[in-house]
């Protein structure tokens, strides 16, 4: 057995789609790190806002909880990055009327203008996506739609 990043023992075709998976992995990392740095904030904190503006338009708001879960991170290091984002002003943390102890998460003013500019990161790759045809678009999603789907499943508890 090899490992896939081992390229000079692979030939398989597997191995090549994961590690070009790495590759572009490693891109929206530094597309994101850089929105990040931009704002001061890290890229935890941008993901969350972004979760909260474009995904969590909801009037209820969100909670740590379901943050954590949607993130795949545990609930301690999105209370951590919460906190910090709450001193930035960047979020509110409401206090549920029916459950004292549950908060919804909603993002402030600031917090949606920061998350707005913050959401155009992965500019550079639509610009390489934006001339391929849609039909081999539409297969490329499917296939990733079918990686996410299989990979959240064998994840998932």
């Amino acid at each position: 057995m090899f490992s896939v990043f081992d390229v000079a023992n692979s030939r398989d075709k597997a191995a090549e789609i994961i590690r070009e998976l790495e590759q572009l992995s490693n891109i929206f990392r530094a597309l994101l790190a850089e929105q990040a740095n931009e704002h001061k904030l890290s890229s935890l904190q941008v993901q969350i806002l972004l979760q909260l503006y474009f995904e969590g338009k909801k009037e209820s708001g969100t909670n740590a909880a379901l943050l954590a879960r949607t993130l795949k991170l545990n609930k301690a290091t999105i209370s951590i990055a919460l906190k910090s984002m709450e001193e930035k002003r960047l979020i509110n943390r409401i206090k549920d009327t029916a459950d004292q102890r549950a908060q919804q998460i909603k993002l402030t003013e600031w917090g949606k203008e920061v998350a707005h500019i913050a959401g155009f990161y992965p500019e550079p790759l639509r610009k390489v996506l934006a001339p391929i045809a849609n039909r081999e678009k539409e297969l490329l999603l499917k296939n990733i739609r079918g990686i996410t789907s299989k990979l959240n499943e064998a994840i998932s508890p």
